[in-house]
């Protein structure tokens, strides 16, 4: 470790690397005052890990042995202007990611001890190579619900969390933007806290992709500023522990924490074989009515609400529907939707699955659904019976001013159809919306209503005076 480097060491100019996976080691050469031969060949990584290595723990000529902690950062082959020296507390992180591995592993199924042991129990979330361990552990043995996109996934868990049933999503980091909308306005409005394992692409001083650089560098100020709190997971699973516990203490008090998990922080675990479904069709009942005249979303609501027994949950997407179905009715049963646009039926999928016992009535847009319609997909695939998606089509953004969707062009039932639901009904009149509503009752399956309405709301509308946090404990209350 204290003899020079070889030749063939030295043939290797790192700060000449066009490679974005070596400029931040370059940079650390340059201040370990390594001489710069002319750029030669590509040498392999572990060569250029091993040179890092030796010069790191190798007094530099004619100067004493550098710290780590007096290593400027660097991201990338960019020096990080007016960081300086890297805080004490990431000294041994910052030591390890130089060295290109991990100094230790947590063993993924000891991990799993530690959830069941804070009741996690149900999992949402999309693919990462960081959290491929994890992700194939909820598969294999806990319950994991693969979303089409991270903001489904945030409102999956939101609405398993709302039925009681402890939930986290897994996801990486370069898909926040997608799950900021339910982050915001779902979870932390209502105080639905989940926990979150975010894949940590881009981290600084651990080569990666170029798409991931940016991201990495603000990953933790974008969760901070949706109102997340943000750990950094330890590789160890003593201090794994720790974090868990810690992060306990900020759900109690209503707040997501999500963990930033590096690569190489899990240990490799199989996935098992997943059961194989294939398409299954379902059953398609087209309404035969050629009436023209469309009926009202606020008769239609009155319809819905006037079914609903004691065993049964409204959930209104954002918008008039909301309004409208607070205004005939506000009972501790509805759910009024606020922003996390689109992701009503998804909270009705996690409730639920979380919830088997209840029936669930997720009241949606043209407008809405147009913007996740990955979410037909996730909702057939996993096919709860407890859930009917009501869709309320008018063609029309109303809450803004009546501009027009694409939903005119449009074959609703047929798309739901394809996607796979069990049943499929469209209904024309409001005769058409109560049958269809009996049916389900007297025989649950996954549904979807489609029922096509007449643009505009009633006048004068009100608005829910129940904050959204106090209607989401009302609703828990009820559902107990």
């Amino acid at each position: 470790m204290g003899q020079p480097p070889s030749d063939r060491h030295r043939s290797y100019d790192l700060s000449l690397h066009t490679d974005a996976s070596f400029r931040g080691f370059g940079h650390l050469h340059n201040y370990l005052g390594e001489p710069h031969p002319p750029f030669r060949r590509i040498g392999d990584a572990q060569d250029c890990r091993r040179h890092l290595q030796d010069a790191v723990c190798r007094p530099s000529r004619g100067q004493d042995r550098p710290r780590i902690g007096d290593i400027p950062a660097t991201g990338c082959g960019r020096t990080t202007a007016g960081r300086g020296k890297i805080p004490a507390g990431r000294t041994a992180r910052h030591q390890r990611l130089c060295r290109g591995r991990p100094t230790a592993m947590i063993d993924t199924n000891e991990f799993e001890s530690l959830l069941r042991g804070h009741r996690y129990e149900l999992f949402s979330g999309v693919p990462c190579s960081f959290l491929q361990p994890l992700i194939n552990l909820a598969s294999n043995s806990l319950d994991y619900v693969a979303a089409t996109n991270e903001g489904e996934a945030v409102a999956i868990a939101a609405g398993a969390q709302l039925g009681g049933k402890k939930s986290a999503v897994l996801l990486q980091n370069s898909g926040l933007t997608n799950a900021l909308a339910p982050l915001t306005s779902l979870t932390n409005i209502c105080e639905i806290p989940v926990t979150g394992f975010v894949g940590f692409r881009g981290e600084e001083g651990v080569p990666d992709e170029v798409q991931h650089e940016f991201m990495g560098r603000i990953t933790r100020q974008l969760l901070e500023v949706g109102g997340v709190h943000v750990i950094h997971l330890e590789a160890s699973l003593p201090a794994a522990a720790k974090q868990l516990e810690e992060g306990q203490d900020y759900l109690r008090d209503g707040k997501s924490v999500f963990y930033l998990v590096s690569k190489g922080t899990f240990s490799s675990l199989d996935l098992k074989p997943p059961p194989q479904r294939a398409y299954q069709g379902g059953t398609l009942t087209i309404s035969s009515c050629r009436d023209p005249k469309r009926p009202h979303r606020h008769d239609v609501l009155k319809i819905i609400s006037g079914a609903k027994r004691h065993d049964t949950v409204l959930l209104a997407t954002t918008g008039m529907c909301g309004r409208e179905l607070f205004t005939i009715e506000d009972a501790p049963n509805n759910f009024y939707m606020v922003g996390s646009m689109g992701c009503v039926s998804s909270i009705g999928l996690g409730l639920s699955i979380a919830r088997p016992d209840r029936k669930i009535i997720a009241l949606d847009g043209d407008g809405a659904l147009l913007m996740r319609m990955g979410n037909l997909a996730t909702n057939a695939y996993y096919r709860p019976d407890n859930l009917l998606h009501v869709l309320l089509d008018n063609e029309t953004h109303d809450s803004t001013g009546g501009q027009a969707t694409a939903s005119s062009c449009m074959n609703w039932p047929m798309i739901a159809h394809g996607a796979g639901y069990s049943h499929v009904a469209s209904a024309s009149t409001l005769s058409e919306v109560e049958q269809a509503l009996d049916d389900w009752l007297a025989q649950p399956r996954l549904t979807f209503l489609y029922v096509s309405i007449a643009p505009g709301s009633i006048s004068p509308l009100g608005r829910p005076t129940i904050s959204p946090a106090d209607a989401v404990r009302r609703l828990q209350e009820f559902m107990r």
